[in-house]
């Protein structure tokens, strides 16, 4: 079976017809768009990885993104997107695909220019979603291996950000709102705390991911008993006040409402993290 050949996009990429099934799609693969022509065939061997059904609209955000690319760059990207396809065992869809894209061609015409836009949220992605940032950091590897003009570890970020949302079928912006809410919800503790945590420490991780999976619970409507609840309010007065001000922040900023079992375990660990040594029960 072969396909017909639209357009061109690249060495590696083309926009072709299913004659069979009558839609188009695009198709990636080594070395298929080299001296090839529209109105040309390619062989459904030669194709490594294709989309098809593509709307109208998928059809013109993809012929805008390649037509505003440098050619090279588009078979940079797509090479290095098999590396996600690869570590997740799995195709993503085309929105992601095309998102990607979209995505790194402008990161790497930034990066010509000298302009860097910081991700201020590395660490947090490192400890919430280590599966995704290790495989955007192999993929920002690949990447720059071609590259002239390397892509800072921010676009480590950026792009564990993508896989994320991608995988659990969200929407970036949905990705970016959670960090946002727990990288501010440690600042009030640090604030409340007088003291950084060290982002390396297996207390900044329990923590982290404890606030993730609090602020999940909440949003879920998940409810959870803390037995040690009396004890805490008990022992940890001090702490409880600062979960207490964490709570405030979270319903006030972000309608997160922590009930008291939420807040006294945020309680456990700040008193770990400013006692380490004590056995507090």
């Amino acid at each position: 079976m072969d396909f017909e050949i639209i357009k061109v996009f690249s060495n590696n990429v083309l926009l072709c017809k299913d004659k069979m099934k009558n839609t188009e799609i695009i198709a990636v693969g080594k070395g298929i768009g080299f001296k090839a022509k529209s109105g040309g065939t390619v062989l459904y061997s030669a194709i490594e990885k294709l989309y098809g059904a593509l709307s109208e609209e998928d059809k013109k955000y993809f012929s805008d993104i390649a037509d505003n690319t440098d050619s090279e760059i588009l078979d940079i990207v797509e090479e290095a997107l098999k590396i996600i396809d690869e570590e997740l065992k799995e195709k993503l869809s085309i929105y992601f695909h095309l998102t990607m894209l979209s995505h790194l061609s402008f990161a790497i015409e930034r990066s010509k220019y000298g302009t860097i836009i910081r991700n201020p949220f590395l660490e947090e992605l490192r400890v919430l979603y280590p599966q995704e940032y290790a495989i955007a950091e192999k993929f920002i590897r690949e990447v720059n291996k071609s590259l002239e003009f390397k892509l800072e570890i921010d676009e480590v970020g950026f792009i564990t950000m993508h896989i994320h949302a991608a995988m659990r079928g969200v929407k970036v912006s949905e990705t970016s709102e959670q960090l946002t809410l727990t990288y501010e919800l440690v600042k009030v503790i640090e604030n409340e705390l007088g003291q950084k945590i060290d982002r390396e420490s297996y207390d900044f991780i329990r923590l982290l991911t404890h606030l993730k999976f609090a602020v999940n619970r909440v949003k879920n409507n998940i409810k959870i008993e803390n037995i040690l609840l009396p004890e805490i309010k008990k022992k940890l007065k001090m702490y409880y006040k600062i979960s207490q001000k964490v709570a405030e922040f979270a319903e006030k900023s972000y309608n997160i409402i922590f009930n008291e079992d939420e807040i006294g375990y945020i309680t456990i660990h700040l008193a770990k993290i400013k006692s380490k040594d004590l056995d507090i029960f």
